[in-house]
């Protein structure tokens, strides 16, 4: 808890408003080329803002990775593992060229599933679905007529006696029947159609010299519950088993290719089936940069004759080459953190990119709103501050409540004991050895080292607040809710201790003790660099002493002051690290400190971590 008494509020909580006096339209780059920017976001998907035109632009690494792979002559399968939002489907088709059909090219036939329909709830409707595809493969592998003839069927029987004879032998079946009539029956049985046609397509494909191997993708499978993508990995495992299990002298290697999440990964390696198979991962964590994506939804916009006429016509060209100064400056320096910190959804990322680009207050170091006048590159400030300000606060001077791809991760209640229990809450998540826990696991284990303090309102209220901010990832697995970090938290946990600029924005959203009853200013409502560098300071000194209370907490109810669940790091000796690193950057030389920045600099370095707790 906060020393201060009982009564806590946030400091821009009484509504301060945009006390910078600044209008927050954009800046002179973006009403520059304003028709365009516009219109880059439309909104025609209901459920989120849909980017005009393609998104992909060529990834050589990773296109070259997937073609590697899937022209493999071995039956080793593989994970393409990646963030929701990073572009896995895109990249799959991109390399193959190929769209969300079956298609032989080069000797592979692709057989792609696509299983994030929302009516696909159950296995059984799965397979229903995943026969449908088997079978227009069977056709690429027969070729026309797409129909099985006489012969075929006869041919296919004497195959089945010999690979699958369980399928002849179902009591569904007439067994008085021969195997032929029992074949024919299989084939027009429509709960029959999955097993029935991979048998078709292992014979067809061994007997078509164009087809060199199998290539099945698993893909979209984000969308649905845990247990439905063990499913899934499963099921896909039996079918490349089905279609390695042969009998003829020409057997066609089979690949399988699942493209799944870094979270559904974890536990995806430690189920028995995935152990006991080969596999190969191929990570996409590093996508291309933002701004090429960006150029080819601005040219797209631009290039339309419905946004050509730009405004300011007389600056268009000037314009248009600040953009590219602008935007390669900004991509190169932060398009992996902006990436990261939206948990690597592009489309976000690019919204970000977006809204940075266009700001004023930061971005362009002008606040006051005049006629569009010639501008250069050099009015543009392409540093850490402007562009965590920037995506921080907009161009307003407070950090808002709202919706921020810099959530807080200091968050807390006005109650005790909430204070960086968030920021142990994601601790305790990173350190587990599966990569998450379940609700009750973490819930028991705060209960525990926390004991007559623990307040499940408030444990459950930073939860929630965690997952909407996407700090915390939730999934259900098998009736149970399981937790695991996001990107975005780790992101932000380490650039804690990079600067104090996070600070500076989660002290406008920390709950502080009120200063002779009167609330406290927004930090950058502050006076300048040396009142935000004191104000900031005391929050660190504030938060450390509520550390050391959690951690002695946490040193009576379990061994080691919760090292063993937590790690022996004293978060806010890294705040102070970032801190100190911030000022050495913010002024040239120690001398250059004014003396209240001295002072405090000091007192920060006398704060210790008392013994047992490190």
């Amino acid at each position: 808890m906060i020393p201060g008494g009982d009564v806590r509020q946030r400091p821009n909580a009484n509504n301060l408003g945009n006390f910078f006096g600044i209008d927050p339209r954009p800046n002179d780059l973006y009403r520059s080329l304003q028709p365009t920017f516009d219109h880059l976001l439309q909104s025609g998907d209901p459920d989120q803002s849909a980017l005009r035109g393609d998104l992909y632009v060529t990834h050589r690494n990773m296109e070259q990775a997937i073609k590697d792979y899937c022209s493999g002559a071995t039956s080793d399968a593989a994970f393409l593992i990646g963030a929701t939002g990073i572009g896995k489907s895109t990249l799959i088709r991109h390399s193959l060229q190929m769209n969300r059909s079956p298609l032989l090219s080069n000797g592979s036939l692709f057989i792609p599933f696509s299983l994030n329909q929302r009516h696909i709830e159950d296995g059984n409707e799965m397979r229903r679905k995943m026969a449908l595809v088997f079978q227009q493969a069977v056709w690429l592998a027969k070729g026309e007529p797409h129909q099985f003839s006489q012969d075929d069927i006869e041919q296919i029987a004497a195959f089945i006696e010999l690979t699958s004879p369980d399928l002849l032998n179902d009591p569904v079946l007439d067994l008085t029947k021969s195997p032929i009539a029992r074949t024919q029956a299989l084939s027009n049985r429509r709960e029959a159609a999955y097993e029935f046609s991979q048998v078709a397509l292992k014979y067809f494909a061994a007997k078509n010299k164009n087809i060199d191997r199998l290539v099945l993708i698993i893909d979209d499978l984000e969308g649905k519950l845990a247990e439905f993508q063990e499913a899934v990995i499963m099921n896909s495992l039996e079918t490349r088993a089905c279609l390695l299990n042969t009998s003829t002298e020409r057997r066609v290697p089979v690949r399988l290719i699942i493209a799944l999440r870094p979270e559904t990964h974890i536990w995806a390696s430690q189920l028995d089936q995935v152990k006991i198979t080969e596999f190969r991962e191929i990570f996409y964590t590093k996508p291309v940069s933002l701004f090429d994506i960006f150029k080819l939804r601005f040219d797209a916009v631009f290039n339309s004759k419905d946004y050509a006429l730009i405004q300011d016509a007389a600056n268009l060209e000037q314009a248009l080459s600040v953009l590219q100064a602008v935007g390669n400056a900004l991509s190169t320096k932060f398009s992996s953190r902006l990436v990261r910190l939206n948990n690597y959804n592009l489309r976000s990322s690019l919204e970000t990119f977006r809204l940075i680009v266009s700001n004023r207050r930061w971005l362009q170091k002008d606040p006051d709103w005049r006629t569009p006048s010639f501008f250069e590159e050099k009015d543009f400030a392409i540093n850490p501050a402007a562009v965590i300000r920037a995506i921080g606060m907009g161009e307003r001077g407070i950090y808002p409540q709202g919706r921020t791809c810099i959530p807080n991760l200091l968050y807390n209640t006005r109650e005790p004991i909430s204070d960086l229990l968030l920021l142990y809450i994601t601790k305790f998540l990173r350190l587990q050895n599966e990569g998450y826990a379940s609700t009750k696991s973490l819930t028991d284990t705060f209960k525990r080292l926390l004991d007559n303090h623990f307040n499940q309102f408030v444990f459950d209220q930073l939860i929630d607040y965690g997952f909407l901010r996407g700090l915390v990832h939730k999934e259900m697995a098998n009736g149970r809710e399981r937790l695991s970090e996001t990107i975005r938290s780790k992101e932000l946990y380490g650039m804690l201790e990079e600067s104090s600029l996070l600070l500076e924005l989660f002290r406008d959203d920390i709950c502080q003790p009120l200063d002779n009853g009167l609330p406290l200013r927004a930090t950058m409502a502050l006076g300048g660099g040396a009142d935000r560098f004191v104000a900031v300071a005391a929050l660190i000194k504030q938060l450390w002493n509520a550390e050391i209370q959690l951690r002695k907490l946490f040193a009576l109810n379990g061994p080691e002051s919760g090292s063993s669940d937590f790690g022996n790091i004293f978060e806010c000796a890294r705040m102070r690290a970032g801190f100190l690193g911030s000022l050495d950057a913010f002024y040239k030389t120690r001398d250059d400190r004014p003396i209240g920045v001295a002072n405090v600099v000091e007192s920060l370095r006398l704060l210790t971590i008392p013994e047992g707790l490190q």
